[in-house]
């Protein structure tokens, strides 16, 4: 017994006082040194701390539950994990020539009241549950997406807290405003940025989009080899995504190139567990037609809400993927118990009353790569998934000519290729 307490009262006495300060440091120490080369305001009367980058480590404990239909940031966080999510943000880089990359952006202040809106532009927003409260987002400003292509800093409420985060804002280089333009948001993995996400997905095959690509959250590193992740629903940052991503909505979604009938998401790893068990599940996240997942997929604990609106769903997924088991199952460095792809893929399909049970799978062999389709055509929308024979959690799109063509085909002409 005495020996029993040497051991645990100096451990008790090490978290005290470890958690005694981080609940006193102050939010700009906390945030780390490093300031955005551009503020957002929120509104007028909100001040932006001029310390953002947060590098600051997470308080040691875990959830017992994936909540997956709150918008609300869970204030627990996990012990940082080995970081087998960074090795993936893998997509072939389809180059383009983009001007606007770097440039520099103030969107702070500016732009008329939300109630000054275009009084033509859709809103096909569903009423949200009336038992679930979503975030008040009035004080976002609107953007003006001609003028602010290119990386951007948005400011948004982090549970309460102002906060900033980068944003690639893709604008086609033959934007004619009197058009309808599709929305792609696009969620990197670990080691992903921005960036990458406009020279990946920017051409699309003659499918001109409206390109949204934000930053994650910083998760761990430092300065000047930050690591970015998203909230998969157990603390992987402290950040509500979430309401990022609706605030990103409420800013521009008043532009009347918006097509609000044509809104996707689309993401890699870590990127894409958020969009599978945080984003396309939110009763609040109710703007969103579909959605694709790259190497990842719902957990065990997920549930989509009954409120949402049937949506298109397409999965791609390496058979020999030993990050996230194209199979499913426990995942230890990310704190998940994964469905398998084809679970998931039948939740959805329950979700949105499909009939009958997929086809009998079609094996493609490809110049660029080897792939088995299973898909459920007896759906309003399509839902589709992709086993990539040979393939591990680091995905090549070459095949079917590239990812942009292909999700261009699933999201847009709704034909699953």
């Amino acid at each position: 017994m005495a020996s029993y307490s040497a051991r645990i009262i100096p451990m008790l006495c090490l978290l005290f006082c470890s958690l005694q300060s981080c609940s006193n440091t102050e939010p700009s120490e906390a945030l780390g040194d490093s300031a955005p080369s551009q503020d957002i305001s929120l509104s007028e009367d909100i001040q932006i701390p001029e310390d953002i980058g947060p590098d600051s480590e997470p308080l040691d404990g875990a959830p017992s539950s994936v909540d997956t239909l709150s918008s609300k940031a869970d204030s627990v966080v996990l012990p940082e994990p080995v970081d087998a999510w960074e090795s993936e943000d893998t997509l072939p880089k389809e180059e383009t020539p983009d001007t606007t990359e770097g440039q520099e952006h103030d969107i702070s202040n500016e732009g008329p009241d939300a109630s000054e809106a275009s009084p033509d532009s859709e809103d096909s927003q569903t009423t949200p549950d009336p038992d679930f409260e979503c975030s008040d987002l009035s004080d976002i400003f609107p953007i003006d997406l001609e003028e602010k292509q290119g990386l951007n800093n948005f400011a948004y409420k982090n549970n309460g807290d102002p906060t900033v985060r980068e944003v690639f804002f893709y604008i086609p280089p033959d934007f004619d405003a009197s058009k309808k333009y599709p929305v792609v948001f696009g969620f990197h993995g670990t080691a992903g940025s921005p960036e990458a996400w406009n020279s990946q997905l920017g051409p699309w095959k003659g499918r001109p989009i409206i390109g949204v690509f934000p930053q994650g959250a910083m998760k761990g590193g430092n300065q000047n080899a930050p690591k970015y992740s998203w909230n998969t629903g157990v603390g992987e940052t402290g950040e509500n995504d979430v309401d990022f991503v609706r605030s990103l909505w409420a800013a521009i979604k008043d532009q009347p190139f918006i097509d609000h009938h044509k809104v996707f998401a689309t993401g890699n790893s870590v990127g894409s567990a958020f969009i599978a068990n945080r984003l396309a599940i939110d009763p609040c996240v109710d703007f969103l037609a579909g959605f694709a997942l790259g190497s990842s997929q719902m957990v065990v604990e997920a549930s989509i809400h009954e409120s949402l609106p049937k949506r298109t769903v397409a999965i791609f997924h390496g058979e020999a993927d030993t990050l996230i088991p194209i199979e499913g199952g426990m995942v230890a460095f990310a704190g998940l118990n994964f469905l398998s792809v084809e679970d998931t893929l039948k939740k959805w399909a329950e979700h949105n009353d499909c009939l009958g049970s997929p086809e009998e799978p079609v094996t493609t062999e490809d110049p660029a790569g080897v792939f088995t389709k299973i898909e459920y055509t007896q759906c309003e929308t399509p839902l589709v998934l992709y086993r990539l024979l040979g393939q591990g959690h680091g995905l090549n799109f070459a095949w079917g000519g590239g990812k942009a063509k292909v999700l261009s085909d699933i999201f847009f002409e709704n034909q699953a290729p």
